[in-house]
């Protein structure tokens, strides 16, 4: 039985979306075969009772909250024009995940990460532990999305930045597989 920390950057439960949906079904059923860990970022709008369900089936679920603001969602598309990196990653970089996921592995008591989706590869891949493999589950690609959203875009300088910001998933997303290996 493997002891695995399960990295998602929304709370997988109600059913509602198929993201959540998704990560919900990965989550029993890796939970039915091993011990597994939930940390993800909470929202306003998420219910205590969803997060309570989703003790009742896993070893353990920690929560950070996720403040969401136009002004941090400025910041990371300024902070994606000049680092090259997309600005669907930035907006979850928050100190107090990276802290819990630093805490939770300094106990040496996982195996696994899985890192659900490429915008929680940043914490996926802190504290670095020998023992601890590290699988990188990129089951939606965003990238694509934005390149069909460019493709249809008529305004210009809107078309550019959605090319930008799927150029700097893209790249993101390819560093952060030959980072894992």
């Amino acid at each position: 039985m493997a002891r695995i920390l399960f990295l998602t950057e929304l709370l997988p439960y109600p059913l509602v979306a198929g993201p959540k949906s998704r990560a919900y079904y990965v989550l029993r059923h890796l939970a039915a075969r091993h011990q597994v860990t939930l940390l993800l970022f909470a929202r306003v709008d998420d219910r205590p009772e969803d997060v309570a369900h989703l003790e009742t089936c896993l070893a353990g679920v920690h929560v950070v909250p996720m403040k969401c603001s136009w002004l941090r969602n400025v910041r990371a598309v300024l902070a994606g024009l000049f680092t090259g990196q997309s600005a669907i990653i930035h907006p979850e970089e928050i100190r107090a995940m990276q802290q819990t996921v630093e805490t939770l592995l300094a106990t040496g008591e996982f195996d696994l990460v899985h890192i659900d989706r490429i915008t929680m590869a940043h914490y996926g891949f802190l504290g670095r532990v020998a023992k601890v493999k590290r699988l990188l589950d990129q089951h939606n690609t965003t990238f694509r999305i934005l390149e069909r959203m460019a493709h249809d875009e008529g305004n210009w300088p809107m078309r550019r930045l959605l090319e930008q910001l799927k150029a700097g998933l893209r790249q993101s997303s390819l560093l952060w597989v030959l980072h894992a290996s």
